[in-house]
């Protein structure tokens, strides 16, 4: 509900178990070598990750970034390890 009124989407971001996913098997996502900085200046935006997924600002990549992940295998795995909580 939130999302849907704060950001007009029907989905929502998944960081925490997509983290968990990851580390349970990592070949459900494709990931791009980019760069990745943390905003620590601007009062605006500070702590915002600005990732440069256009490649525009010629700086060295530095972070690996999944931008693509498996749903079914991902959701398939995330079931399974949940139904097995006591």
């Amino acid at each position: 509900k939130f999302h849907k009124e704060k950001y007009n989407t029907n989905s929502s971001p998944l960081h925490d178990p997509c983290v968990i996913g990851y580390l349970l098997n990592n070949d459900l996502f494709d990931l791009k070598f980019l760069n990745v900085i943390v905003e620590e200046e601007s009062e605006l935006t500070m702590g915002k990750t600005i990732v440069d997924w256009l490649k525009v600002t010629n700086r060295e990549a530095n972070c690996y970034v999944a931008d693509n992940v498996n749903v079914k295998e991902f959701f398939s795995l995330l079931k399974e390890k949940i139904s097995l909580l006591p």
